[in-house]
């Protein structure tokens, strides 16, 4: 019996495994999975190139656990290695090679070969295996299905994430907006002189500002510069806020202050 670490890779053994049994037509091997030991009797097939899984007992007291003849077989069964664990992958290589179906080594002890713990293990490990190989991989009735229900649960949270993310952003734009609002609120009020009309005070707003006011508040437009950090300007206009209409704010008993001053001055 020949006890060594054994892999596939495209389901060929590595080199230097394939060199020294060169001339095995069977081989006894020793493998662990979830931490039992199983002896694979593997038959060279292909023109010599490929070993094809023949049976597999228990290590202590050689119990045939499975053997190709127990079931009617889709494909040739190849031993397949994953994080230190073993399958038997059933390839079909009639066109173009697909993995057919993945038996477990857990399944065997548990005499049950043919039907897997479950459908999305299986397609997990028949991905997996086909993406190693490069091949394809068949899906059965049940696994497509659960392909459909993965991939629209995908989509599903996809959208999901994309709708959180979208209502996240339209919040941000809220509480800045709405902070913006507060600032200019609660700004202090200055006084100025109006020709004719005595003094005035009123929150100081630029152009782009004045709908956020309050009704019927008082406030003087500046000639400032959106966005500027260091001034909003001086002075051009007195009025009130009216929002009797919340929709369409204006201006109320507004008051140029270079047309009071050119009046004034008259």
């Amino acid at each position: 019996m020949n006890d060594f670490n054994f892999q596939f890779t495209a389901y060929k053994i590595i080199q230097d495994s394939y060199d020294h049994y060169q001339d095995c037509r069977t081989l006894d091997l020793v493998v662990q999975s979830n931490y039992r030991s199983f002896i694979v009797r593997m038959n060279r097939i292909k023109g010599g190139e490929f070993f094809a899984v023949q049976t597999v007992k228990t290590s202590a007291k050689e119990h045939t656990l499975w053997h190709d003849k127990m079931e009617n077989l889709e494909g040739v069964p190849v031993l397949v290695q994953i994080r230190r664990k073993f399958y038997i992958a059933i390839i079909d290589e009639d066109g173009f090679p697909e993995v057919v179906r993945i038996i477990t080594f857990s399944s065997l002890c548990q005499g049950n070969s043919w039907r897997p713990r479950n459908e999305l293990c299986q397609l997990k490990l028949k991905i997996e295996i086909s993406k190693l190989f490069l091949i394809g991989w068949c899906l059965s009735e049940k696994e497509k299905i659960l392909l459909e229900k993965i991939r629209f649960r995908q989509a599903k949270l996809a959208a999901n994430k994309l709708r959180l993310a979208e209502e996240a952003k339209k919040e941000e734009r809220f509480q800045r907006k709405r902070e913006r609002k507060l600032s200019i609120q609660s700004r202090l009020p200055i006084e100025i002189v109006v020709p004719g009309k005595g003094k005035k005070t009123g929150i100081p707003v630029l152009e782009s500002e004045w709908a956020t006011l309050k009704d019927k508040t008082r406030a003087v437009l500046m000639n400032g510069e959106k966005n500027s950090k260091n001034s909003l300007g001086l002075p051009v206009a007195y009025f009130e806020v009216d929002k009797s209409i919340p929709s369409k704010p204006k201006k109320y008993k507004f008051i140029n202050l270079l047309e009071a001053v050119r009046g004034h001055s008259l």
